[in-house]
């Protein structure tokens, strides 16, 4: 359990980088902080000796919050908080193949800052150029997801981007058509969006937020988005933001989608909601957001994700916890198991399997993977068990299909 081990070190980095001052031991996991008012860093945030920083550093890269934990690294060198950093100097006049382990992470690490940074820029230029080519026929788009979560960094070129999510307010279809009109081809095989690239970016065009074609159960939360997605003026690039209560709603289903399903959420996943919740939380509508979240069986995994959230953030988010056992004055986590947030961790920590090639092969793992997620069903409601079996089932039907 190795990654776990690193994970407590990967949260404090965190923490560094966002500028939490938590008093206590901000290295221990299902702990409430204790958030101070002193300036500078806290103490409590020192490194013991010993500390496999290969490890830690390789594993928020793996996580996709690589970046940001090497911006925590770099203050806690400044501030003092390595015992051991004599030990970690990095000669780079060296040659590659005399460097260890720490040097050849440290090369890759920095490519990965600048890929990230100019990644980000790459993106900023596509949306913006996009956007104003919509604008002359008369359409407009709103990004939500990469743009809109990156924003909430202390260094937003430092978050990973990948597609850029658009709603085009209803004209998905003519955005389509324009693409096309302009010799782009454009992909329609997914019902949400269709795809198409752009100066080298992918677009993702959305014609509903959730999955509602092959999911009747994402009909009623998509309603209730499409109700209140509520679109912010992005004056920086000539774009439209969803609204707090959107995100807040979406960014949840977004993760349970993940966690559920796809089994491939990560610890970004988890900072983008962190982030999120630390600067707009207070302006979410919660009435609406619980009520509609509790109706789709979102509710207590939830609090799950908030309760990680503050163990990457170092702050207090009980004020967004809308599982059993919530309720003001009741605390964060209050109604979360420990027994299954460990299970929650380990989920996305430890290493995955690559699904094997081959027909029966396929099927093996996929019933295996499936029986092995039954914990989950605690924490997902009762269309958990169904909507796992009929994905299951959907992914045996096309390895045969294609036999």
């Amino acid at each position: 359990m190795a990654n776990l081990e690193h994970y407590k070190y990967v949260c404090q980095l965190l923490r560094l980088a966002l500028g939490a001052k938590a008093s206590g031991d901000a290295s221990a996991l299902g702990e409430t902080p204790v958030l101070g008012d002193a300036a500078g860093v806290s103490a409590a945030l020192r490194f013991p000796s010993g500390v496999d920083w290969t490890a830690v550093i390789r594993l928020a890269t793996e996580q996709g919050v690589g970046v940001v934990a090497l911006d925590g690294l770099d203050i806690a060198f400044s501030s003092g908080l390595i015992e051991d950093s004599d030990k970690m100097h990095i000669d780079f006049d060296a040659p590659l193949e005399q460097m260890g382990a720490w040097e050849s992470l440290m090369y890759e690490a920095m490519g990965t800052k600048m890929s990230h940074e100019t990644e980000y820029a790459r993106h900023m230029k596509a949306i913006s150029k996009f956007a104003a080519i919509l604008s002359e026929a008369g359409m407009k788009m709103m990004v939500f997801k990469g743009y809109d979560m990156s924003r909430h960094y202390p260094v937003p070129t430092h978050r990973p981007m990948g597609d850029v999510d658009f709603y085009a307010f209803g004209d998905g279809d003519k955005v389509d058509a324009l693409v096309e009109s302009r010799g782009k081809s454009v992909k329609r095989e997914n019902p949400k969006h269709s795809v198409f690239t752009f100066k080298d970016v992918t677009f993702e065009n959305h014609k509903s937020f959730l999955d509602i074609k092959s999911k009747r159960s994402d009909q009623p939360i998509e309603d209730v988005l499409q109700r209140v997605f509520a679109p912010v003026k992005d004056e920086k690039l000539d774009i439209y933001r969803p609204g707090e209560t959107f995100n807040f709603i979406f960014l949840l289903r977004h993760m349970q989608k993940h966690f559920m399903i796809y089994r491939s959420i990560h610890l970004r996943h988890i900072l983008d909601w962190g982030l999120f919740l630390k600067d707009d939380g207070s302006k979410v509508d919660m009435t609406l957001a619980s009520s509609a979240l509790r109706s789709a069986g979102v509710d207590k995994v939830a609090d799950y994700f908030t309760t990680l959230a503050q163990e990457l953030t170092g702050e207090d988010f009980s004020a967004y916890m809308i599982g059993p056992g919530s309720g003001q004055g009741a605390g964060i986590g209050s109604g979360v198991d420990e027994a299954l947030l460990q299970k929650m961790r380990e989920d996305i920590l430890l290493p995955k399997e690559d699904v094997p090639s081959g027909a029966l092969a396929t099927i093996r793992f996929r019933a295996r993977t499936f029986a092995a997620q039954r914990w989950k069903y605690e924490l997902m409601g009762e269309n958990f068990f169904v909507q796992s079996f009929f994905s299951t089932f959907r992914t045996l039907r096309d390895v045969f299909c294609r036999r």
